[in-house]
């Protein structure tokens, strides 16, 4: 795969301009707004609830209203981290702050109910209320529903009141749109975004009933930023706006945090006392928050992120790390069949479609994002149970998945997502046609696939430029993630003076460039020829490794080819 760099520097003046140049060429205008996101106060929540006009004022007088006929109010979320943690912010605020004790969270089951606002979870919410003696009352979505415009007449015929939070992609025409009492969307935040909004407006206006002579407690706009932050990072969504203020303000509470479960998590992973980052939430945290509901049932996440008592806190860290290494053997073994798939079927300008009928429900999402990894391109994987196939699609960017899934609608039963990410479900019979149809697309007809697989680097540089101060002077620029990547570097013609395969595996390799040291995380299968002694061209991110009370410079090696090859 061919890199380049948007800049060549052979020296620099200081560190600091190494970072300048990278924001100039990133087209970053507002460097000061960029480098100093707006602090979380009331004046960014006023910002922020533009997004949603006249509804967030209509969601929180139902609400607020329903708290004063004490009426049953029901949370339904979804079971991924962003759903879990939307419904945490906002049970939170209405239980803990409003101090309503009548609100119930409904997670819904992956494999009992399937993915969003449907009939069969409404139902169940139904009967729930009716066991306690509850009629239906007011019903919130969160991170879920822009498309459950039935599921939301149903609800209706039940007697419940709908309130629609999400920020999936929305249906083409208004007329297919919910119709609920209110409908909160943005593509701008993350499902729990989207909750954090609503509930700090709850917030405030109980704050300001409570207290109608006092200036508003700025303190307040702080809370559940930290489970913004996790589903932010979680979902992979843009670090830019909002979100750069929210995921800045959200990892500092993810540091220092007291919640009692994600502390017995951090205890479990070996983080305790380190620096919460993107990669601590990316690969440690999430994966294990989100094994509950890929393999069992995601309540027990939503219960770890609000628990209260530190012994119920390591029960459930234990059962959702348990969890997490039982979904890696799941993952390991399904993503090694699907790629003897891909390598027998796919023709190589297609979007990839793989399915099998015994592929767990909840790892087909991680099978198709592993092989959109590998292979840069759109991949839809498939598990196939009684007769129906349930299907999860991830992406590479420039190519909408849910756009291009919605070309084969018609045979579907259900389908929803945003650019990158994408569920859906279909009749079994049907996925023989859907195969056919797919791989009837030629991507490199409808889309320039060498610019979308192209590596571009930010920056070629020499491997002395690599150091420590470098490596901070570059961190003004995070937090790093979608729309904000972590800066990455090409060095050419570089003395490899080490090289070794490492891990329990020995899948990855760890390398040696003079002085410097790197590691190259599953790069040991294909680079298998490399020698001490070659020169190589290298495409890396800048890192720092802490051992022994001692920290150096490193880098993460994400390519590496000989020079000239």
């Amino acid at each position: 795969m061919p890199w380049t760099s948007r800049l060549t520097i052979e020296s620099l003046s200081s560190p600091d301009e190494l970072t300048q140049l990278i924001l100039d060429s990133r087209n970053i205008n507002n460097v000061e707004g960029f480098l100093s996101p707006s602090p979380i106060n009331s004046e960014f929540v006023n910002n922020v609830s533009l997004l949603f006009g006249d509804q967030l004022q209509i969601a929180t007088d139902t609400i607020l209203g329903a708290i004063e006929s004490n009426t049953a109010i029901v949370i339904h979320g979804d079971y991924d981290v962003d759903g879990v943690s939307a419904t945490a912010i906002l049970w939170e605020a209405v239980y803990n702050d409003l101090g309503y004790e009548n609100i119930k969270p409904f997670i819904p089951h992956r494999v009992d109910h399937g993915y969003g606002l449907s009939e069969e979870s409404i139902s169940d919410i139904e009967k729930q209320l009716s066991d306690r003696g509850e009629k239906p009352g007011v019903l919130i979505s969160v991170d879920c529903g822009i498309t459950g415009k039935d599921a939301t007449e149903y609800a209706k015929q039940k007697g419940f009141t709908v309130i629609i939070t999400d920020h999936h992609t929305r249906p083409d025409n208004d007329t297919d749109l919910p119709q609920a009492t209110a409908v909160l969307h943005s593509y701008k935040l993350c499902g729990a975004g989207v909750s954090w909004v609503m509930a700090s407006a709850l917030r405030k206006r109980h704050f300001e009933l409570s207290n109608p002579n006092s200036l508003v407690d700025e303190t307040i706009f702080l809370e559940g930023v930290d489970l913004v932050a996790l589903a932010t990072l979680a979902d992979v969504q843009e670090l830019t706006d909002f979100n750069r203020s929210l995921v800045t303000e959200g990892l500092k509470q993810l540091t220092s945090t007291n919640r009692a479960g994600l502390l017995a998590l951090y205890q479990l992973s070996d983080i305790v006392g380190k620096e919460i980052g993107p990669f601590e939430v990316g690969w440690v945290i999430a994966p294990r928050i989100n094994a509950s509901g890929r393999l069992d049932h995601a309540l027990d996440a939503l219960r770890l992120l609000v628990v209260q008592n530190n012994t119920q806190a390591r029960q459930l860290a234990m059962r959702l790390n348990d969890l997490n290494i039982k979904r890696q053997k799941f993952t390991k073994d399904a993503v090694e069949e699907a790629i003897e798939m891909v390598e027998a079927n796919w023709n190589k300008t297609s979007p990839i479609l793989v399915y099998s009928d015994h592929w767990h429900e909840g790892v087909i999402g991680l099978i198709a994002g592993k092989l959109t990894q590998i292979y840069k391109t759109p991949t839809l994987a498939l598990t196939i149970v009684d007769g129906e196939a349930k299907g999860s699609a991830r992406s590479v960017q420039g190519i909408n998945i849910v756009d291009l899934l919605k070309r084969f609608e018609d045979l579907f039963t259900n389908m929803g997502g945003h650019a990158q990410a994408a569920g859906c479900s279909l009749h079994a019979h049907d996925v023989e046609i859907l195969v056919e149809n797919m791989s009837g697309i030629d991507l490199t007809q409808e889309y320039n696939m060498d610019e979308i697989q192209h590596v571009v680097a930010d920056c070629e540089i020499p491997l002395s430029l690599v150091t420590l101060e470098q490596y901070e002077a570059l961190r003004k620029l995070e937090p790093f993630g979608m729309g904000n990547l972590q800066p990455t570097f090409i060095s050419k013609n570089v003395p490899l003076t080490e090289v070794r395969a490492v891990g329990k595996t020995e899948t990855h390799l760890k390398l040696r460039f003079d002085s410097l040291n790197g590691i190259g995380f599953g790069l040991a299968v294909d680079n298998a020829d490399l020698l001490e002694g070659d020169m190589v061209d290298v495409l890396y991110t800048i890192d720092k490794n802490e051992y022994n009370g001692r920290t150096s410079v490193q880098v993460k090696v994400d390519a590496i080819q000989k020079t000239g090859s």
